[in-house]
């Protein structure tokens, strides 16, 4: 009883973990994915238990959403790409993954453009915004990997990716605030009131190229532990570089494509600027001042 008692002063987590037998994630981690996000594919439609089918995912999905691709390229680490649709009411649905470690870039173009049916059309080919930046040219950098996929030299198909943004801490937020249960979204299957914002539809046998890595990367993420002080974890605001982030960060990169633009300041012009004069002039000239009076040159 005594060594009990003693065992119940510890940190919460290590309770939960080693007396309660509940391992739970942790208070490191980053992501909490509910249930509700995951769907399921097989022949048969079972909506109540979030099982559809490919013919409902291309109707109610792929046909009604925008389409965009999210690209995260690895030369010694695996290349993943996510497949998304932004439907409405600020819905976002992962339908289609891709992900191979050891390859050349004109194989990842061949098997990207294999995924991408004709009639899929896409608003978006969002990129890691590292592979556009060029070795120095002191060094004889002149080429960047986003000329690659660009190269029309390869035998692929070519893609033109644009870079996103690869702010951190304001998409893992972003991402947590789609993956709660909101009471009044009603679930994209179900049509039941309180469901998330995000979803990923799960692979199966029925349909090979769906989630699976970017569903395991997202839920392992993990804070960067810094040290235990007297049995209780202290995490920094880093992710666990350790941790495979590669599908993930597909998922950045989408979700920061979609954060809601505050309202930018613009600063005053200064009254003696080109700008300033120039503005001052247009004003003058819409106010009809040059018609009454003669100006001469």
């Amino acid at each position: 009883k005594e060594v009990l008692n003693t065992m119940l002063t510890r940190d919460p987590e290590w309770v939960q973990r080693y007396v309660l037998g509940k391992f739970s994630k942790g208070a490191g981690a980053i992501h909490d994915i509910s249930p509700l996000s995951i769907i399921t594919v097989s022949d048969k439609e079972d909506l109540d238990n979030l099982t559809v089918t490919s013919e409902w995912i291309k109707k109610n999905i792929i046909d009604r959403g925008i389409l965009a691709l999210a690209l995260d390229h690895g030369a010694s680490a695996p290349t993943a790409v996510t497949w998304w649709a932004a439907l409405k009411n600020g819905i976002h649905v992962c339908y289609r993954e891709y992900y191979q470690p050891n390859q050349v870039v004109s194989y990842h173009r061949k098997r990207i453009a294999e995924l991408c049916p004709p009639d899929e059309k896409y608003s978006m080919y969002l990129a890691d915004p590292s592979i556009f930046k060029k070795t120095q040219e002191k060094y004889g950098g002149f080429w960047t990997v986003a000329d690659e996929y660009m190269d029309s030299n390869l035998s692929a198909r070519p893609f033109i990716w644009t870079p996103a943004d690869n702010n951190e801490f304001a998409t893992r937020n972003r991402i947590n605030e789609l993956l709660k249960i909101d009471p009044e979204v009603e679930h994209i299957v179900t049509g039941k009131p309180g469901a998330p914002k995000l979803y990923f539809i799960k692979k199966a046998d029925c349909y090979p190229n769906g989630c699976y890595h970017v569903i395991r990367e997202t839920a392992s993420q993990k804070k960067e532990l810094l040290d235990t002080i007297n049995g209780r974890p202290i995490y920094g605001d880093e992710r666990e570089k350790s941790i495979a982030d590669h599908s993930y960060d597909t998922l950045r990169y989408y979700i920061s494509m979609h954060l809601t633009n505050s309202t930018r300041i613009i600063p005053a012009l200064k009254p003696n600027s080109f700008k300033a004069l120039q503005r001052r002039v247009k004003a003058l000239k819409q106010s009809g001042y040059f018609d009454k009076y003669e100006v001469r040159i």
